[in-house]
């Protein structure tokens, strides 16, 4: 999680100056830390969905809740920064997210008063 804040901070840096030919350098650099944080996210939930399949009886921890809060709000970012940046949509970046949503929602329907969640 670390490095994707730290690499998303790069990110608004290099755009910081702007997107244009003259920060051509920049926003190549702002690209391919992009490409590398979709990759870290989509290895994440590939992992844990993973995880979460082999063990269909164990239910998620708070720290895989916490740490899917956290992807999904570096993703919102990513997603911006890609569009800033005229990127190619992503849909293995969007499926990941939304199955990482499915979890953090199954993970807070396994809580006490879960049942509630839905309504």
């Amino acid at each position: 999680m670390t490095s994707i804040n730290t690499d998303l901070d790069q990110i608004n840096k290099d755009n910081s100056f702007g997107i244009s030919f003259s920060q051509h350098e920049r926003n190549e650099h702002a690209k391919s830390l992009c490409t590398k944080i979709t990759g870290e996210i989509i290895d994440y939930a590939t992992a844990l969905i993973t995880q979460v399949d082999t063990h269909p009886d164990e239910t998620l921890t708070e720290q895989n809740a916490h740490n899917i809060s956290a992807i999904v709000f570096y993703s919102v970012q990513l997603i911006e920064q890609r569009d800033a940046l005229a990127m190619e949509g992503a849909n293995d970046l969007d499926l990941a997210v939304n199955r990482l949503k499915s979890l953090q929602k199954l993970y807070l329907f396994e809580q006490k008063g879960g049942e509630n969640y839905l309504g």
